[in-house]
């Protein structure tokens, strides 16, 4: 089977990370499917030789629209590609294979107020109509697909739930001289909370370390 995975982020946020690990573990263990995975120019280098990395003109939303709905559809076909997975934003409208997009978050449609206008107004437009035309919807946990069928109102038999994991590099160091060095190095107390994520208001920081305090 053919698989082309559009993993265009141009946040470069978690979502990248979220591709990147992804991407790396689906070649290193799936030697029975064929990839193509596309990227944009200004997104991470990936090294996966057993994949068909393509490099695409998505440089500004315009781009991305116009070669999306023009251009894809006819190297899918050309390709005779079988699936289309989109790890993130609503692209192929139309299209002549199985169409799969992963849904992150419907907190476009109860928390408005932590978005930008143009943001909110893409996600209100764009999730309702993927849930209609796309074949399959992943969604990273069972309160996101509750979501999803509140707000949008999406079948349940239409959603799967593939929840995120955390890569390999994360682990428990029990090197105590390694622990040492880094404690020393950042001058760290003995109790302190590690957050890897960007700061942004939906993130819900002030509840963690809330929690942490009591």
């Amino acid at each position: 089977m053919r698989v082309c995975i559009d993993a265009r982020s141009p946040g470069h946020a978690g979502i990248l990370n979220y591709s990147t690990c992804l991407l790396k573990n689906i070649v290193k263990y799936d030697h029975k499917n064929e990839y193509i995975i596309l990227k944009a120019p200004k997104d991470k280098e990936w090294d996966f030789d057993t994949a068909d990395i393509r490099v695409l003109p998505s440089d500004s939303p315009l781009d991305w629209f116009l070669w999306s709905n023009t251009k894809l559809p006819k190297m899918l076909k050309d390709e005779k590609v079988d699936v289309y997975h989109s790890l993130k934003h609503v692209t192929l409208l139309r299209g002549g294979c199985k169409r799969v997009i992963t849904f992150h978050s419907a907190r476009h449609f109860f928390q408005p107020q932590n978005y930008k206008w143009h943001d909110y107004m893409y996600w209100r437009t764009m999730n309702p109509l993927a849930a209609r035309i796309y074949d399959s919807l992943i969604v990273v946990s069972e309160a996101e697909k509750q979501n999803y069928i509140k707000y949008i109102g999406v079948p349940d038999k239409k959603l799967k739930v593939i929840n995120l994991a955390a890569d390999t590099r994360f682990r428990v160091i029990d090197n105590k001289d390694e622990l040492a060095r880094v404690k020393s190095k950042y001058n760290l107390p003995d109790n302190y909370i590690l957050f890897v994520g960007r700061i942004h208001p939906v993130k819900n920081i002030a509840t963690i370390v809330k929690a942490w305090c009591k």
